[in-house]
């Protein structure tokens, strides 16, 4: 039997119907997979690219930060305050380090102090005893040098940050650090005649010792032993009569 018009007309359209069907799942699937693709890798591109923007506008403040405390610690300004951008950052006192000076048994300055430490991630940017450190899983690094000066007659600063209130501030888009010497008798200097051997040893005791260790090692006439099992750098400083130990009592205040 002959097919009837209508009915080969009617499959022709059913035809195209299921085809136009079929195109328009694949272009919406190609559409749907091409906007995965890009918003998955291009997501992670901007948060690496916010987060590395981040650390590095942290750095530049943490420069400005020591450039101002300097203006405390050397300069006679009776504070300086720094404005540090968080950026879901939190920034706050950290773990004690301690510093000591020893020119012999009967010669010695010791100080515990708090470093001011910005956190994001598993970053570090800490300013501690004069000095700005970056330190991360893989290792840190000492992005600006504390202020030792060695010869015959040698200078060892110590900068004892202290938090009269314990403040962390996170969660914020900003931070005032403010740095101050309340009074005079915040700022002493202890000279230290050394022995026969005329040796000077200072001791840091702190969680980051490879970065103290190389910066006090670069020295000239020094001899220096890590023990990272211990938190603990050792060097000697051959060649010094005299060491001059200027101790700063900052007390630091984060709002």
């Amino acid at each position: 039997m002959a097919d009837r018009p209508g009915r080969h007309l009617s499959l022709e359209a059913g035809e195209r119907g299921v085809s136009d069907v079929v195109g328009f799942v694949l272009v919406f699937g190609l559409i749907i997979s091409t906007v995965g693709v890009v918003y998955t890798t291009g997501l992670s591109g901007l948060q690496d690219a916010r987060d590395a923007e981040r650390l590095s506008n942290a750095e530049v403040a943490f420069g400005v930060l020591d450039s101002n405390a300097d203006d405390v610690l050397h300069r006679g300004a009776p504070a300086r305050t720094t404005e540090i951008k968080l950026s879901n950052a939190r920034i706050g006192p950290g773990d004690p380090v301690t510093v000591t000076v020893s020119a012999g048994p009967n010669a010695s300055v010791s100080r515990e102090i708090t470093p001011v430490v910005y956190s994001a991630d598993d970053t570090d940017i800490v300013y501690v005893q004069g000095a700005v450190i970056r330190s991360q899983r893989s290792g840190a690094v000492m992005l600006q040098p504390s202020d030792v000066q060695t010869g015959e007659r040698a200078l060892f600063p110590i900068v004892d940050t202290h938090f009269p209130e314990e403040t962390t501030i996170g969660g914020q888009t900003r931070a005032l650090v403010r740095f101050r010497v309340p009074t005079p008798s915040d700022r002493s200097v202890r000279t230290l005649t050394t022995a026969t051997n005329d040796t000077v040893t200072v001791t840091v005791q702190t969680p980051r010792t490879d970065p103290w260790q190389r910066h006090l090692d670069a020295y000239d006439n020094t001899t220096c032993d890590g023990d990272a099992a211990n938190d603990t750098v050792t060097c000697e400083f051959s060649g010094v009569e005299t060491a001059v130990v200027p101790v700063t009592t900052v007390h630091v205040r984060i709002a």
